[in-house]
């Protein structure tokens, strides 16, 4: 992967890939199985991008720099159907969370989220009769949506006719989560759980969200938050092996810094170490698209429709502390203490407050939405024997009260307040207990990978003039760019951030026909793809 820098040397390939997230990576291992020559120019030092883990407090405790859960990917052939050996061929193992969720909304008992709607919906029956009965119908009545967003997913938006699944899902993909959940719902505990962790895809009460509840809902009480072995960067390793396997190279260390055009095609790719990458017949590019026209350079005139990115919206910038610990802690639960892989801590009318402070520029006190993570507890080995690790998430300012550089005087002060409202909800931690800690502000990540606008890694908010066939801009949603050899995926294209790995395969496929390969040499036909049966 790391090979040493060639400056001033020319390499050759049917197709150049800039980028090693999980998407570009899910895409170049379908090109090199179709029998095509791949080149995947990464930036940083090792594959994964969002899906990337690092020792980011002591040696020996790996953290999940980003995405935690692949419940999404689950779905997708590539990976939930094994379509490219992940499993079976390179080590690829998850392990699916019991609980799924530990909603901390007041100073009661936390409410537990099953892997089983029926167990979750007795859980909210001890206090509302009304609320179990409606989280019932919500997630039933959901199913059928979720396929038709499932076949959505594996083809172009825009591509397939409407149906009566299609309609309603539309409809209430209009609406906003949170004004959803709240007319659905009577008790606020209710509420917390159905927003709290939900929250982690940005701002709910955003038109364009209000599937998102139900959908959470739905995957976590049947899959739960399934996590890779090993942390996250276990999706790129597979992959990055099975590229490998098939004749294809992953180049970690160069920066890519111009997408040359020649005689009206995209033709290579320079880096800015000084080598050039040649692509014999197509450019797949990874990075934020809002990049785009800057990696492409001042001689090339992008159509009037991507003038609309000027004004993208990144969604939601992140702060998060890593804690590095003697032992994991437990939450106090109606059943006997628990040490869950995901707890949510805070209220629903906090996590609304909280998206108003954003707004603002400014940091929310003790009522925001922290969302703790702690996979060590059913993946032993991220962590030395014994120990643990946790990661608290929650969303803030990239220009804190209108400048980043704020951070620099906030940061320690603002994971002190999150570090003592998690302390607060567990036993067997205190402030100052762990071994060490690693904050993260919105500027610290913009900072690590460039890729993380603003300090998020969801590619850009999930809102109806940025999803569907607006996704990355109006007219240009196939993959396919303006620039004859150049395609685009990522989180910035159809079906958006989180790890799916639906806009790596889709972007493949389109590569794949465009080249007059049959892309059924490689994946199943769309048609075909269908919601997996629920173990």
């Amino acid at each position: 992967m790391t090979e040493p820098l060639h400056t001033g040397t020319t390499t050759r390939s049917d197709i150049v890939v800039i980028g090693a997230g999980h998407n570009t990576l899910i895409a170049a291992a379908y090109l090199t199985r179709a029998g095509l020559s791949v080149t995947v120019v990464e930036e940083q030092d090792e594959p994964g991008g969002g899906t990337s883990t690092h020792e980011v407090t002591l040696p020996g405790f790996h953290d999940d720099l980003a995405s935690t859960f692949h419940m999404y990917a689950q779905l997708n052939p590539a990976v939930g159907g094994d379509e490219l050996g992940l499993v079976a061929e390179y080590g690829l193992r998850y392990v699916a969370p019991d609980p799924a969720l530990l909603s901390c909304a007041d100073e009661g008992e936390p409410l537990v989220m099953e892997r089983s709607v029926e167990a979750t919906a007795a859980a909210i029956g001890r206090y509302s009769a009304a609320d179990a009965r409606a989280f019932r119908e919500l997630v039933t009545s959901y199913e059928p949506l979720l396929a038709e967003r499932v076949r959505r997913s594996a083809v172009p938006p825009g591509t397939l006719p409407d149906n009566d699944a299609s309609r309603q899902l539309d409809a209430l993909a209009a609406r906003d989560g949170y004004s959803v959940v709240h007319e659905t719902f009577a008790d606020d505990r209710t509420r917390a759980l159905l927003l709290g962790f939900a929250s982690a895809i940005g701002d709910l009460s955003l038109p364009g969200s209000g599937f998102v509840p139900a959908e959470f809902a739905l995957l976590l009480t049947r899959i739960s938050g399934v996590t890779p072995i090993g942390g996250s960067a276990a999706l790129p390793r597979a992959l990055t092996a099975c590229v490998e396997a098939g004749g294809g190279r992953v180049l970690c260390g160069r920066r890519v810094e111009r997408i040359v055009v020649e005689n009206g095609r995209a033709a290579a790719v320079l880096t800015t170490g000084g080598e050039r990458f040649e692509a014999g017949r197509a450019v797949l590019s990874g990075a934020h698209v809002t990049q785009l026209a800057g990696l492409l350079g001042p001689d090339v005139r992008l159509p009037s429709e991507f003038d609309a990115l000027r004004g993208w919206r990144n969604g939601g910038s992140v702060f998060q502390v890593h804690l590095a610990l003697r032992e994991a802690p437990f939450f106090a639960a109606p059943g006997g203490p628990l040490r869950p892989v995901t707890a949510t801590i805070g209220t629903a009318a906090g996590l609304a407050a909280q998206w108003h402070d954003i707004a603002a520029g400014t940091l929310s006190g003790d009522d925001r939405m922290t969302v703790a993570l702690a996979p060590s507890v059913v993946d032993p080995g991220r962590v030395p024997e014994g120990r643990a690790s946790v990661r608290l998430f929650t969303y803030a300012p990239y220009r804190l009260n209108g400048d980043p550089a704020r951070w620099d005087a906030e940061k320690e002060g603002y994971a002190d307040q999150l570090v003592a409202a998690y302390a607060r909800k567990v036993t067997g931690y205190e402030p100052g207990d762990e071994l060490a800690r690693s904050v993260h502000t919105p500027v610290d990540l913009a900072a690590m990978n460039r890729h993380f606008v603003d300090g998020g890694y969801m590619g850009g908010a999930m809102v109806p003039d940025q999803l569907g066939v607006n996704r990355p801009v109006k007219g240009w949603s196939s993959y396919r760019m303006p620039v004859p050899g150049l395609y685009q995926t990522g989180a910035c294209t159809h079906t958006g951030g989180g790890v799916s790995g639906w806009p790596g395969r889709n972007a493949a496929r389109a590569l794949l026909a465009d080249l007059g390969i049959d892309p059924g040499t490689v994946m199943r036909d769309p048609k075909d793809v269908e919601l997996p049966t629920w173990a």
